[in-house]
């Protein structure tokens, strides 16, 4: 158990990894266990505990030297709830362990250790907080919380102490802990390596006999995914994504088999059981996938629906590219994205390319046949100001879009418009000369090949 000097110890390491953390971005909310994350090293201790709980736990995802309030609580068997203060003991009272501490991107690490010479209630007389002493047997809470300037997460885990002589071997079966993933992304296909610790359970503490029901399994938004690799010493595990696989929480679980007594009243031979143990949650991206836009005839400055699923349902973890060019995300759901088009140059191109990128990963590009507006011709070629042109071709649309025409920089008046043929007005003051005629349908822009000639009007 660690001494009073033990907070001063946390602290000094937790400066050391401030000086080699990273910047990253601070979302303004989160989920439980994303930023803070707190467990014991094992689910079940023998009661009377005869060695101390290791507490593990990491801080992660927040910018440096951001203020940051800690609070760890332990709800002992029976509902009472005792606080951790800055002198790693639990008193009743409600303290921060560490507060407006700017802490950043901490590891997994060894927090402190637990036993109950440090586990404080209140006296019945009133006086001075009293030592428990031996921790009693049942179920116990340990819970986190981290508070910042814009956002706050919790954590929260499960221990408990149980009489040494009903428990089985696996009982001393470590929780195994996930520490790092690489890539924390994916797309379906590729393989995911998976860097941790305990990842593989302890074969010695299952019987030989249920030793083919131990099983490692990976899942990743709640579907499981095919474990490739598991290193022998339990510190490296790979699995492979899923054509199915979605964005959600990456969990390793460990089953342990054991035998149990047959609860029927004629049998009370021995029976296979197995128990899982969970470990930490880590956050994994799958790369967005489109499946349909409507509508698919959109021009600059339309309203699109893209259907897939990845996205962020936060609006400000998403971006639409069209070919490279940056929409507005109006609203958006894990499998819906509503986006404002922008304005489009895609030159001589008959297609777009439409991408999403939710939470930094990359869709593969969605082409869609565009129909450009395209201009046949025009009549006459030469013109006095004031006079008339027909332009024919397709693709113009409608009255309801936004349609210009121009001669170089000099707006002319549509005086008729259909998707094929546009008639407009030319301005009394032109300058005589050779100027480009110009189509605009909202925002795709097409030059016809010969040039307009304006010629004086004496």
């Amino acid at each position: 158990m660690m001494e009073n000097r033990g907070i001063a110890y946390l602290v000094i390491y937790l400066l050391w990894i401030l000086l080699l953390g990273e910047s990253i971005f601070v979302p303004p909310e989160a989920s439980a266990d994303q930023y803070i994350y707190v467990t014991t090293e094992k689910y079940v201790y023998p009661y009377p505990l005869s060695n101390p709980i290791k507490v593990l736990g990491y801080l992660r995802g927040i910018k440096p030297g951001t203020p940051v309030d800690i609070s760890i609580s332990l709800e002992l068997p029976g509902g009472n709830v005792t606080y951790l203060d800055p002198r790693i003991e639990f008193h009743p009272n409600a303290t921060l362990v560490l507060e407006k501490f700017p802490f950043v991107d901490i590891p997994i690490s060894d927090l402190f250790t637990l036993d109950g010479t440090k586990v404080f209630k209140r006296s019945p007389t009133g006086g001075n907080d009293t030592a428990i002493g031996d921790l009693p047997a049942g179920r116990y809470t340990l819970s986190a919380k981290i508070t910042g300037p814009g956002f706050k997460d919790t954590s929260m885990s499960y221990f408990w102490l149980v009489s040494e002589e009903i428990l089985p071997n696996i009982a001393n079966a470590s929780r195994p802990i996930i520490e790092e993933v690489a890539p924390p992304f994916g797309k379906p296909g590729e393989i995911i390596s998976v860097k941790g610790r305990n990842l593989r359970g302890d074969p010695a503490l299952v019987d030989p006999q249920l030793i083919d029901l131990m099983n490692v399994r990976i899942t990743v938004g709640g579907e499981e995914q095919p474990v490739t690799y598991l290193a022998s010493n339990g510190t490296i595990l790979k699995f492979r994504l899923l054509s199915t696989a979605i964005t959600g929480d990456l969990v390793e679980h460990l089953i342990l088999p054991y035998w149990a007594e047959n609860q029927s009243i004629i049998d009370h031979s021995r029976i296979p059981k197995v128990v899982e143990v969970i470990s930490n949650a880590f956050p994994f991206f799958i790369a967005p996938t489109i499946s349909s836009i409507s509508p698919l005839d959109f021009r600059s400055g339309d309203s699109i629906d893209i259907t897939g699923k990845n996205f962020a349902p936060e609006k400000n973890l998403n971006s639409v590219l069209f070919s490279g060019v940056p929409g507005t995300i109006l609203d958006a759901t894990n499998t819906t994205l509503t986006v404002g088009v922008p304005p489009l140059n895609i030159g001589g191109a008959t297609a777009i390319e439409v991408k999403v990128i939710s939470y930094g990963v990359e869709s593969e590009g969605y082409l869609i046949g565009y129909n450009r507006p395209q201009i046949y011709g025009f009549f006459p070629r030469k013109i006095v100001p004031g006079e008339n042109i027909v332009v024919l071709g397709a693709g113009f649309g409608d009255s309801n879009r936004s349609i210009s025409v121009s001669l170089g920089q000099i707006p002319l008046t549509i005086i008729d418009a259909t998707n094929t043929r546009l008639t407009v007005k030319t301005p009394r003051g032109l300058v005589h000369g050779l100027y480009d005629l110009i189509v605009d349908i909202a925002g795709i822009k097409v030059v016809a090949r010969q040039k307009v000639e304006i010629v004086p009007s004496w």
